[in-house]
């Protein structure tokens, strides 16, 4: 078979340019459909992942509430237990001292108060003679917790039946050896 080609050379020319045309044009018309696929695809992409972000913002303040919240009861738990702790060292056992404080008591006087007020003794009885009430002074003299023991004159010049007020000081640092 045999193709003969009977069109003039300018319009074979214009023939050729406007396939030419034809071809470019597709070309540019898929890459333009190829590009709006991709910004589709982006755009959905930026769509889900600003979702996501959105998403994760709102769970990371939470967890940074959360987080306050615990710290704030971490600080107070924290402060409670410092508290307590200082309660703890300050903490002086009595018991010893006042077991201490009664043995040295002679069989005749009996007392009616014992008062302790920060690093004062206070001891109110009734001493049955006045000899009694001088043991007790010198007992109590010899107790390394205790200084500066006075027993007001009025109440040594009874001879019977005395009732008596002793002040003596604390020494807080001797009493607090017996913490165990």
């Amino acid at each position: 078979m045999i193709t003969l080609n009977l069109l003039p050379p300018n319009k074979k020319k214009d023939l050729y340019l406007t396939q030419v045309y034809f071809k470019i044009k597709n070309l540019i018309f898929f890459v333009f459909l190829i590009i709006s696929i991709f910004a589709i695809t982006l755009m959905g992409a930026k769509f889900v992942l600003q979702n996501f972000f959105v998403d994760t913002v709102d769970q990371s303040s939470l967890l940074v509430k959360n987080v306050q919240v615990y710290n704030e009861e971490i600080q107070l738990l924290s402060l409670k237990l410092d508290q307590a702790d200082k309660i703890q060292k300050e903490h002086i056992n009595w018991q010893p001292f006042i077991h201490e404080l009664t043995s040295q008591i002679p069989e005749n006087v009996i007392l009616n108060s014992l008062t302790i007020n920060e690093d004062k003794l206070i001891i109110s009885g009734v001493a049955k003679q006045r000899n009694d009430l001088l043991n007790l002074d010198n007992n109590l003299k010899k107790l390394d917790s205790l200084s500066n023991i006075n027993i007001p004159l009025d109440n040594l010049l009874k001879k019977e039946q005395v009732d008596f007020i002793l002040k003596a000081d604390l020494k807080l640092d001797k009493i607090s050896i017996y913490v165990n």
